[in-house]
């Protein structure tokens, strides 16, 4: 839990978490090497981080529940048995990795975290539809996935949007 001055004049907050220092700029679903102008907003961000990182408040689901509900609740069963062992498979890393963390945390930093490398852009379909069926049962308000095209004619070459919003606008990001 530091603030440091950087040479720039900026400064770093950091808080720690399970045995760990964190940054606080991903916690707030700000890009890793986040900076604060003032020592004062360094401060405040690293209080919202804490906060944020205290618990989750009473009533909100966490990325684990949500996926032990899916994947089990006949609500959001597809019409075919191997869409649902195919969902479950290409979702359940993820929710092992990010299950602590509540829906509506979940955002760009956190995909884009899941995505680095490429090689995890096949589970994004499930995902997807994973965070859909979490925003038609009002579990989360909003979310980002993203999809990286490939190189063959039937994918976009651009990174894109799937399927999900955030604060009603599509967004477009890389």
């Amino acid at each position: 839990m530091s603030l440091t001055k950087l040479p720039s004049g900026r400064w770093r907050a950091r808080v720690w978490h399970r045995g760990a220092d964190v940054p606080v700029g991903p916690v707030l679903g700000l890009r890793k090497g986040t900076t604060w102008r003032t020592k004062s907003e360094a401060k405040a961000a690293r209080e919202r981080a804490r906060a944020i990182l205290k618990g989750n408040q009473p009533g909100e689901t966490t990325v684990g529940q949500w996926w032990e509900r899916w994947t089990t609740d006949p609500l959001f069963a597809r019409p075919k048995e191997s869409t649902n062992v195919h969902n479950k498979e290409r979702t359940g890393a993820f929710a092992k990795r990010y299950g602590g963390v509540p829906l509506h945390q979940v955002g760009n930093f956190i995909v884009g975290e899941w995505l680095a490398g490429g090689n995890r852009n096949s589970t994004v379909q499930a995902l997807a539809t994973m965070f859909n069926d979490a925003m038609s049962a009002k579990q989360v308000g909003s979310s980002t996935t993203t999809r990286s095209g490939g190189s063959d004619c039937t994918r976009q070459r651009a990174t894109r949007t799937v399927g999900l919003r955030t604060r009603n606008k599509w967004r477009r990001w890389s």
